[in-house]
């Protein structure tokens, strides 16, 4: 069979999307479905508030086939038991991007929904197909990291199993880390190599390394997308983002905002005008963000009281007694908030431009951002300036 590269791919979609309705075909065989489920299309990007666009019932069991117009755009699956409130916050999705208009195909169980393998439309490109064994290979790593570090709060576990438990989730953890970044080094090229490619925005969009080189740099990778993709859904999506970004620099003021606590307190982030805060965006189910919350836990320690305030803002959680469990478990003593409390879902994540997590913004008393990035690249540079003799 003759090798089909991307740009071939894309040479030829425009002949294929004329001879077809222009609609996705989502195709799933998953084990554990049952008659009268119902399966739920969420569209947007991880930062916004996911929007239920379309859905399907069930009709035999361990099978569906769901129809969307949507297009060039990340979209999240999730399924529901008959009578079961369809809230995507409490239920594991499964993410997908959907390019052009094609035929895609999930497998997999319901009780592994998360990690569903994709395949078909745009995975079936051979770059797309390298990038998603590393990507299954890291998820599976990652899976069993958090099962090990659950482990460790086994009651009336040994210690030596303690350590064992938390040395070896560790280990896969930062393992499937590497993994990813691997990932990250093809999607690059993908990107680079495929302007008018939809996922090429949607790759832009989590390019952290870009970032760090300026907003102007990462402007002009933004612009050098073709026009199309610039007004596409994922394109839209890199727009918006990119003027948040500016919104929240280094040198710009904070952006305000107000939510209750894990306790029920208001807590407004000008209240702490005066004071240093640092703001921190994380997930029970993110195991980069778990790896740093001990260093999180130790700073805390070291800086309380000392004219130094820390927020802990958890997102997308899909569980919030899960959420209020971690947070005690892993001894989170400081002020901590569930974005998914926020009149839209998200609003804050969004309002910051966080599409990744751990992330951080370090603020001064005068509420202007000095520093963002991971917490392990700041936490040096806040215990230096709080300790600092005044």
């Amino acid at each position: 069979m003759r090798k089909i590269t991307i740009l071939a791919f894309f040479a030829a979609l425009p002949a294929i999307m004329a001879a077809q309705t222009h609609h996705n075909t989502i195709e799933g065989n998953v084990e554990g479905l049952e008659k009268g489920d119902r399966i739920i299309l969420y569209t947007g990007t991880l930062t916004q508030t996911p929007i239920a666009t379309d859905s399907t019932i069930v009709k035999t069991p361990g099978k569906f086939t769901l129809k969307t117009a949507a297009s060039d755009t990340y979209a999240q699956i999730a399924f529901f038991k008959p009578g079961q409130k369809a809230d995507i916050n409490q239920v594991e999705t499964s993410g997908l991007f959907l390019e052009g208009y094609d035929k895609i195909k999930l497998n997999g169980k319901t009780s592994d929904w998360r990690y569903l393998k994709i395949s078909g439309g745009l995975y079936s490109l051979p770059q797309m197909q390298e990038i998603n064994a590393l990507t299954e290979k890291a998820l599976e790593m990652q899976k069993q990291g958090i099962a090990l570090l659950g482990k460790t709060r086994t009651e009336g576990a040994d210690k030596d199993s303690v350590k064992a438990w938390s040395d070896k989730g560790r280990a896969l953890l930062g393992k499937s880390g590497e993994i990813f970044d691997q990932r990250k080094a093809l999607e690059k090229k993908i990107s680079a190599d495929n302007p008018d490619l939809a996922y090429s925005a949607e790759i832009l969009h989590y390019d952290y390394d870009l970032m760090k080189k300026g907003m102007d740099k990462y402007e002009e990778a933004f612009n050098a997308l073709s026009p199309r993709v610039q007004k596409c859904p994922a394109g839209q999506v890199l727009a918006d983002f990119i003027a948040t970004q500016k919104a929240t620099a280094i040198g710009a003021e904070a952006p305000d905002f107000s939510l209750e606590d894990i306790d029920g307190n208001m807590l407004r982030l000008s209240d702490f005008r005066g004071k240093y805060v640092l703001l921190d965006f994380w997930g029970t189910w993110c195991g980069p963000c778990r790896q740093s919350t001990p260093h999180l836990v130790e700073l805390y320690s070291k800086v309380k009281g000392r004219n130094f305030e820390m927020i802990s803002i958890a997102t997308n959680e899909r569980s919030d007694d899960y959420w209020r469990k971690i947070v005690s478990d892993d001894k989170m003593t400081w002020r901590q908030l569930n974005d998914a409390h926020s009149p839209a879902n998200g609003k804050i994540q969004q309002t910051y431009g966080v599409m990744g997590v751990p992330s951080c913004f370090f603020i001064d008393p005068h509420g202007v951002i000095i520093a963002k990035g991971h917490p392990m690249s700041l936490l040096k540079k806040v215990e230096e300036v709080i300790t600092a003799p005044k």
